[in-house]
């Protein structure tokens, strides 16, 4: 039987908050949805080897871990990281656009916002250890659970932020877990909100390319102008060998050039572009 985890301590307030298990309200009030619409966007088929990879249009801007941190867990990793997240993209935005980020585990999830075009943004959990056609896993918009959003000053700019814990863990000798938290700021606590088992090998959780992008902004057109705020605050990573936030001695940095500009950034953990 699994250990119940009822606190994660919390490095900003240096207290431990408690976890409150809303999976079954999640389940209840969470659009459930296959990945038949957004498939194609999001994986493609290699003919050489048969391997299916994401591919974005772009990288709007955004941190990969380096090799040394990538795959520098034995049996756990897990990124606290906040989303900037605008009631729209603003701009020309016309396509899908992901605010997303791995933990470095090649099976774990992406806990992400997401954006069609100007439509209000949606909270999802893509997870990497289902089969293609389950891996979207859950949706909710954003507006339905305000408790887990506040206002964050930041460069003389308020933003509507949102504190994510994406966690791999292995909790028996082959079997793994992923969990997802979200800050729930009105009660001080942490809303345990996805939960998922599967079999697998470390090797597999350590694939030198799956899980190796930390925060990044995923696009799908080729040129944007004069969008809104997007982008991520203090995005900390938690393994068997770092406690750190991602900055150039974890991680590097990726630009596209697609029109999106650095307008604000610490290191390679807090950035928005606009």
């Amino acid at each position: 039987m699994k250990k119940r985890v009822t606190y994660i301590f919390d490095e900003d307030s240096s207290k431990y908050l408690p976890v409150l298990d809303k999976t079954q309200n999640f389940k209840t009030s969470a659009v459930l949805t296959s990945a038949s619409n957004f498939k194609k966007k999001r994986l493609l088929q290699r003919t050489n080897n048969v391997v299916k990879r994401p591919v974005p249009g772009g990288v709007g801007f955004g941190t990969f871990y380096k090799n040394s941190a990538h795959v520098a867990f034995s049996d756990y990793s897990s990124l606290d990281f906040g989303i900037l997240t605008p009631p729209f993209v603003g701009g020309n935005s016309e396509k899908d656009l992901y605010l997303t980020a791995t933990n470095g585990t090649a099976k774990g999830v992406e806990a992400l916002v997401h954006y069609k075009g100007q439509n209000e943004p949606v909270f999802r959990i893509y997870d990497w250890a289902k089969p293609d056609v389950e891996r979207w896993s859950m949706e909710i918009p954003c507006r339905s659970i305000p408790e887990n959003f506040m206002i964050l000053p930041l460069n003389n700019f308020n933003h509507s932020f949102c504190r994510v814990n994406n966690e791999t863990r292995m909790v028996s000798p082959g079997v793994w877990e992923n969990k997802v938290y979200l800050l729930n700021f009105q009660g001080n606590n942490w809303d345990l909100i996805y939960v998922y088992q599967y079999l697998s090998t470390l090797e597999d959780q350590r694939d030198d390319f799956y899980g190796s992008w930390g925060p990044i902004i995923e696009t799908f057109q080729e040129t944007f102008t004069e969008v809104n705020p997007l982008g991520f605050y203090n995005a900390r990573l938690y393994n068997n060998k770092i406690d750190d936030f991602l900055k150039p001695s974890n991680s590097t940095t990726r630009d596209d050039m697609n029109g999106l500009d650095i307008r604000y950034r610490v290191s390679n953990h807090t950035f928005y572009v606009t």
